[in-house]
């Protein structure tokens, strides 16, 4: 996903892999990507507490300028899904 758009994805693309590890660096492992902790407890509240409608992916840039855009574009999405 490097340099790439933010993208809203259903949290079961997520829990069910189609997330995977990335190929360089120091990125999370795809088991950690499955399990994080955060998409997990949200889907555990979806239609009790809260509608989960997805998840924002979006990747941290190293310029700044690429880091403002890409924050920017995920704040958009979650703006339009409400």
């Amino acid at each position: 996903m490097r340099r790439t758009l933010p993208t809203v994805v259903h949290p079961n693309e997520i829990l069910d892999g189609a997330i995977v590890r990335g190929f360089r660096g120091r990125h999370a492992t795809t088991y950690a990507i499955q399990n994080h902790p955060v998409v997990r407890e949200l889907y555990a509240q979806h239609g009790h507490t809260l509608w989960l409608a997805g998840v924002v992916l979006t990747v941290a840039q190293a310029p700044e300028p690429e880091r403002v855009r890409s924050a920017c574009l995920a704040a958009r999405l979650v703006a339009l899904v409400n």
